[in-house]
């Protein structure tokens, strides 16, 4: 109150500016006015940028509807596809987590792999959050089931919906996310050209043994009961990409 309010802003599509406004009444809506100069990006990367679109867009899920039925939402970052001449090739991507989000906010990964011609679809699988503690809880004792089929979904509305080029598609995720394309190029050989895993969970199994998060590897696997019995190991495995080689 009374002081100065310092916020940062950003999209997909516009790396991140800074903004100053001053409220001196509670309520009032502050003018912010852009910090001249702060973070600003050198003009060859605003012309780049200048070429790409950001959109959301969302569909049904069609597996394990009885547990969660909401919308899955994909951010769509790529080269403005109507002055595109060819089909762009496809670059999915799914966050880790599993209960994490990908935003309309600037991620230079994202915007340089668009930059290059890529259609990048970063999913937010259900276990996401930002979308309420039903999504985000329907994944727990689903993993490897639930996330894997929106993905599927997500790869099939790029090629369909958005018109990607299924014959150049490329997978890439950490931790959960590569846990999600491992997944994916285990279950599905014949998507992509290649894939990128950053750290990725391949075994639930082996991995609670040697892990400083067995809470997690029980508590994804399991909804709520963490005893580790036989039949939660069995499940842990049945989970993993590992199941699928």
């Amino acid at each position: 109150r009374d002081g100065p309010l310092l916020a940062a802003r950003s999209s997909a599509v516009e790396t991140p500016s800074l903004w100053v406004a001053r409220m001196s009444n509670v309520g009032e809506v502050p003018d912010w006015v852009a910090v001249e100069g702060a973070l600003a990006p050198r003009a060859e990367l605003q012309e780049v940028l200048n070429t790409l679109t950001c959109e959301v867009r969302s569909f049904k899920p069609n597996t394990l509807t009885e547990v969660c039925d909401s919308p899955v939402e994909i951010v769509i970052i790529r080269p403005d596809p109507a002055k595109s001449v060819h089909r762009q090739p496809l670059f999915l991507t799914p966050h880790g987590g599993p209960h994490g989000v990908f935003l309309n906010g600037w991620l230079d990964f994202h915007a340089f792999f668009a930059a290059t011609g890529f259609c990048v679809v970063c999913v937010n699988y259900r276990g996401s959050v930002h979308y309420g503690e039903d999504f985000n809880t329907s994944l727990l004792g689903h993993i490897g089931a639930m996330d894997v089929a929106d993905m599927k979904l997500a790869y099939d509305a790029a090629i369909g919906d958005l018109g990607c080029d299924a014959s150049h598609a490329v997978i890439a995720g950490g931790s959960h996310g590569g846990f999600l394309s491992a997944h994916m190029t285990a279950q599905f050989p014949d998507l992509f050209l290649a894939a990128i895993m950053r750290n990725p969970v391949t075994n639930v199994t082996t991995m609670s043994g040697v892990t400083d998060i067995p809470d997690w590897c029980n508590g994804e696997c399991a909804e709520r009961d963490l005893l580790p019995t036989p039949a939660l190991y069995e499940k842990k495995l049945l989970s993993s990409p590992f199941a699928h080689v």
